[in-house]
């Protein structure tokens, strides 16, 4: 199964289950796609989103769920990533690139859904007014999905890798001037000490 939203629910056949994925190096459950039958899960999850109000954030959302399942001791019942999340949002640009088709497709078999991280396809600029680049695993499961798609204008791969490129020179640029500053200022931190010392105020 396939789905371009952000959110999928499912009728499933089993209890309380959530999709387990690795979360800021630490094994967290991901709320985005759960269904819950079981009262003491729904109470004590409405509880905490009561208690720490209902914004999405760091207080919400995957820490939350994996608190409220670990203090019922029903964390094991989540899902794998790899029913929801085969393909991890460290490379997610192997979506669109078609030389990477198989591998997606490989990754993909057996998930019920994957995540297609717009968040970061924002973050390339990657357009979402156009379909993705022609022979891409997202291209091809869009099609499969919508055959008439098939006469829409695609996104050139060359535009794709630049914009990719052009993501990842920028942020080299910003490492490099973050170091030069912070060379800078060592520089300036030690001149300063060594003139204090020279002037005998340090």
């Amino acid at each position: 199964m396939f789905s371009s939203r952000r959110t999928v629910c499912f009728p499933l056949s089993f209890k309380s289950r959530g999709d387990s994925r690795r979360l800021g190096g630490s094994s967290a459950t991901n709320g985005a796609v759960l269904y819950v039958d079981d009262e003491a899960l729904r109470r004590a999850t409405s509880d905490d989103l009561e208690r720490v109000g209902d914004v999405f954030g760091s207080k919400t959302g995957p820490k939350l769920i994996t608190s409220v399942l670990q203090r019922l001791n029903l964390a094991r019942v989540a899902e794998s990533s790899s029913v929801y999340y085969p393909i991890h949002y460290n490379e997610f640009i192997r979506l669109y690139e078609p030389d990477h088709y198989e591998w997606c497709k490989e990754r993909a078999d057996g998930a019920l859904a994957v995540h297609l991280w717009n968040e970061f396809r924002a973050r390339y600029f990657i357009p979402s007014t156009i379909l993705p680049p022609a022979g891409s695993f997202v291209y091809r499961r869009l099609l499969q999905a919508c055959p008439e798609l098939a006469s829409a204008p695609t996104l050139p791969l060359t535009t794709f890798r630049a914009l990719v490129d052009y993501v990842g020179l920028s942020r080299n640029y910003n490492r490099l001037l973050k170091l030069e500053q912070d060379l800078l200022n060592s520089r300036l931190h030690r001149i300063k000490s060594g003139l204090r010392r020279a002037l005998g105020r340090g």
